[in-house]
């Protein structure tokens, strides 16, 4: 299991004289900027972990001489990336950590307050590399669940969607929404998105 830990500089340079000259790399330096906390930091770092294991992964299943996927294949792959870079960038993606942090939760375990209300059924949660993070559109300005969500949530659950499916869904220009994404509206008439959410349903 790989570690994350902060270093401090007499720590970094401890590191790199006991790993100088050896012919396989064990550990992994990242410098990172003063400004970042250390929440954020982790973050980064684990999610730079997490494209190295996917990474090695696809290594190795190339060497084992695995069929390599199709154009389509390829295409679906790269705009459902897209779909959440752009998700991330507009919405962002909460850590259970950094949630607890914003939201001025006092809990010493600081994924509780998001793990709690995810298995509540209160909170969508999606799994990005290792980590569960939690779409921001669902949170009010107080990072509080928005009124609705829970109802919304339900609906989905209830048909077997996926939270990675339900969260894209949230954020794709919806035409019985007149064009407007589930969770722009969400903000103003959940009533609204709980309707088009059962249509949703419905017409699969």
């Amino acid at each position: 299991m790989a570690q994350v830990r902060l270093l401090d500089a007499e720590d970094r340079a401890a590191l790199a004289q006991r790993h100088h000259g050896r012919g396989r790399a064990e550990a992994l330096l990242v410098e990172l900027p003063e400004s970042i906390s250390a929440t954020v930091a982790e973050a980064l770092v684990r999610d730079l972990l997490a494209t190295a294991e996917t990474a090695g992964k696809l290594g190795a299943t190339l060497q084992a001489g695995a069929k390599l996927p199709g154009p389509a294949t390829l295409v679906a792959i790269r705009e459902r990336e897209a779909a959440w870079r752009d998700l991330e960038t507009r919405y962002g993606l909460l850590s259970a950590p950094e949630l607890a942090d914003r939201a001025g939760s006092g809990s010493r375990n600081r994924s509780e307050y998001a793990s709690a209300l995810h298995r509540a059924g209160r909170l969508l949660g999606v799994r990005r590399g290792r980590r569960l993070v939690f779409p921001g559109f669902q949170f009010d300005k107080h990072l509080r669940p928005r009124r609705g969500i829970e109802e919304v949530l339900a609906v989905f659950r209830e048909a077997g969607w996926s939270e990675e499916s339900v969260a894209l869904w949230f954020t794709a220009p919806n035409g019985y929404l007149d064009d407007e994404e589930p969770a722009v509206v969400l903000a103003r008439d959940p009533l609204l998105v709980a309707e088009e959410a059962a249509n949703a349903v419905a017409h699969l």
